[in-house]
C-alpha cells in the first residue's frame, strides 16, 4: 500500500516545467499542470509517462523543487504523476503560490507503513 503524505494537501492549479532523463538518458522537459501541493511533494498532470524511482525537477517561477516519482497512473486524460520532495525541499507558500490555491483541511487518514 502507498503511504499517504501526512501533511496538508492544497489544491491548486499553476503551470510548471518537469525535466527528468528518459531511459535511453536523454535529458527531457514537458510542461505540467500542478494539481496539488504538499509541504513534501507535488501532483503533476502531463503527457507522459515517467517511471516511478524516476529523479524529477519543478521548475516554477521563482525556484526548483528536487523530487522523486513515487507514482504514475494513465487516466483518460493523460498522465498524474505524484513525487516526494527530497530532503531539504519543501513547499510553503511564501517560497511559491500557485495562481489557483485551496487550501483543504487534512482528512482523518489512517497512515499505512510502505511496502
Amino acid at each position: 500500500m502507498k503511504q499517504r503524505r501526512e501533511s496538508q494537501r492544497n489544491m491548486c492549479a499553476e503551470l510548471v516545467a518537469i525535466r527528468w532523463t528518459d531511459l535511453d538518458g536523454c535529458q527531457r522537459t514537458e510542461p505540467a499542470t500542478l494539481e496539488d501541493i504538499s509541504e513534501n511533494g507535488v501532483c503533476l498532470h502531463l503527457e507522459h509517462l515517467i517511471e516511478p524511482d524516476t529523479e524529477v525537477s519543478i521548475v516554477y517561477p521563482n525556484g526548483v523543487f528536487q523530487g522523486t516519482v513515487k507514482y504514475c497512473t494513465y487516466e483518460e486524460i493523460g498522465y498524474f504523476l505524484g513525487v516526494a520532495f527530497e530532503e531539504g525541499y519543501r513547499w510553503t507558500k511564501t517560497d511559491f503560490q500557485p495562481s489557483h490555491l485551496l487550501e483543504l483541511p487534512l482528512p482523518n487518514i489512517t497512515k499505512f507503513p510502505i511496502k
